[in-house]
């Protein structure tokens, strides 16, 4: 009787006798494992032969040696609220880039006065950077409904790279990429 080797969406657990608790190293995906890969992470194998659960059902695991310090949770959160500052003023910056292209494409392929080579090909170099500009807010917009939600235990990875969501990056991407070669 054990239980079972595992894997609980944090670490690969092996079998272990029951009423025992397995500890294995931190685990290298952590951003942070440099200041944590000799620590450990435990969990309890019950009298059962079967792994400990948490209070709602979900795979029990205790990982606090795992985890950043308090002062270091505080830096992340200043550099995540500098980042979220720099997203709302680029973003702001392609809208407002964006709004004027537009105008501009429109007053120049609507007054026809202004059809010219030199103009067409103003037109041309205007609309990749539309098609950049809408593409890198696809991008953005994309990433954000998909990835704003944090990756709860009962989410499994597919979920996360499923094909619908790998497709529309793809495909922003590759108009992102024709934007900047066009």
């Amino acid at each position: 009787l054990v239980c079972n080797r595992t894997f609980d969406k944090y670490s690969c657990w092996p079998d272990t006798p029951p009423n025992t608790t397995a500890s294995i190293p931190c685990p290298w995906y952590l951003p942070w494992y440099h200041k944590v890969q000799h620590r450990f992470v435990y969990k309890r194998c019950g009298p059962d032969g079967q792994w400990a659960r948490g209070p709602r059902g979900q795979p029990w695991r205790n990982a606090s040696q795992c985890q950043l310090e308090d002062d270091e949770i505080e830096v992340q959160k200043e550099v995540a609220k500098m980042y979220s500052s720099f997203q709302v003023m680029y973003t702001v910056g392609y809208c407002l880039s964006l709004g004027a292209l537009l105008l501009a494409l429109a007053i120049l392929l609507g007054l026809s006065k202004l059809h010219c080579t030199r103009n067409y090909i103003h037109v041309n170099l205007f609309a990749s950077f539309v098609l950049k500009a809408s593409s890198v807010l696809a991008i953005d917009t994309l990433l954000k409904t998909r990835y704003s939600q944090k990756m709860g235990d009962d989410l499994s990875v597919s979920v996360w790279l499923s094909d619908g969501a790998l497709a529309g990056c793809r495909v922003a991407a590759v108009f992102m990429q024709y934007g900047v070669v066009a």
